[in-house]
């Protein structure tokens, strides 16, 4: 089941899946910026490839994941989706856009790359490019967190960091 795109400011270079009513932010430290997440149970924020804060979100429920040719970073961690679904939204903390996905454990894998090829233009300006992003949630209990396509901006550290803590 595919939900239809929506837009997402994504200021701070950052798009967050949460379970409402759980919107606080997490503390981000160098690590979670080196393996690209940053995350806690009911809250992940993935770091995008670029600095624009034009992104189109999708999402995938089931379904097998299968990478864009175009995609530059994809990641896979844990995510239990509550009772109310999740939210997504931007760093910029703005109203968000709700997903009814079933409650459960799930995959979640996040995939991102440009809306446009980004060796069409000028590499000063590749990242104020538009992106795009899927954010696939395949029922699974145990998942383990890793990065499945890496760019140059990713270097992580084993094991990755599976801990944030609440900006309060």
């Amino acid at each position: 089941m595919v939900i239809p795109a929506f837009d997402v400011c994504t200021l701070f270079a950052i798009i967050w899946v949460n379970n409402p009513p759980d919107i606080e932010a997490s503390h981000i430290q160098e690590l979670h910026c080196d393996q690209g997440f940053v995350w806690r149970p009911n809250c992940v924020g993935f770091f995008v490839v670029g600095q624009s804060a034009d992104l189109t979100a999708e999402i995938r429920l089931n379904e097998a994941v299968q990478f864009a040719p175009d995609v530059i970073r994809a990641i896979q961690v844990p995510f239990f989706v509550g009772q109310e679904g999740v939210m997504v939204y931007g760093g910029d903390g703005g109203k968000g856009t709700h997903a009814a996905i079933p409650v459960g454990s799930y995959a979640l894998t996040f995939e991102n790359g440009y809306l446009i090829d980004p060796k069409s233009v000028d590499p000063n300006d590749v990242d104020m490019l538009p992106m795009w992003c899927r954010l696939w949630f395949n029922r699974q209990d145990h998942v383990e967190p890793k990065i499945l396509v890496q760019d140059a901006e990713l270097s992580p550290t084993y094991p990755l960091c599976m801990q944030a803590e609440i900006i309060r």
